[in-house]
């Protein structure tokens, strides 16, 4: 019988990955009637690609609250893996509420049409970051899993080219 570490290995990332920051995605008002910018984050192979690669849109949990963001510890963590293994990933920020539980159906509404914003972003910067706009997986923990969930199951946004759920 093998180890039970041999079960855990972590193959050696194939390539070197970085991250581009704050790239705007959605200017939108907020809860509390101001206009916002939203921004995301890239995380891709240095070495580029020559052909589309599959994409994850990795989506923050926080409880739709401030001082939450798209650097949660394992949103990085998570994308900057997945880049190193040939993944596109995209780490968006959402509109955030001091008080989510005076309007939960808001603030969940708020960060679906905000992710639904980002996957509208991915599909139409496809050919400039070698993503195949058929391959895009939608994934999040805690509030970002409701998101996700939300995104795919509570909207009449378009999905076309999502090809997976997470919901951490």
């Amino acid at each position: 019988m093998a180890d039970t570490a041999d079960r855990f290995i972590v193959p050696t990332p194939a390539f070197t990955a970085q991250r581009v920051e704050n790239i705007p995605f959605r200017s939108t008002l907020n809860s509390a009637g101001q206009m916002e910018t939203l921004t995301l984050d890239v995380y891709l192979a240095a070495e580029g690609f020559d052909r589309p690669r599959p994409a994850v849109i990795w989506v923050h949990g926080g409880g739709f609250r401030p001082g939450n963001d798209k650097r949660q510890v394992y949103i990085p963590l998570f994308a900057h893996t997945f880049a190193g293994r040939g993944f596109l990933g995209i780490a968006p920020d959402y509109r955030l509420r001091p008080d989510p539980a005076g309007d939960p159906a808001g603030a969940v509404r708020d960060a679906a049409e905000d992710l639904g914003a980002a996957l509208n972003w991915t599909r139409a910067h496809a050919a400039e970051y070698a993503i195949d706009a058929q391959r895009i997986v939608l994934a999040g923990g805690s509030a970002g899993g409701m998101t996700v969930l939300n995104l795919v199951h509570g909207s009449a946004h378009d999905l076309s080219g999502v090809a997976a759920v997470v919901d951490l």
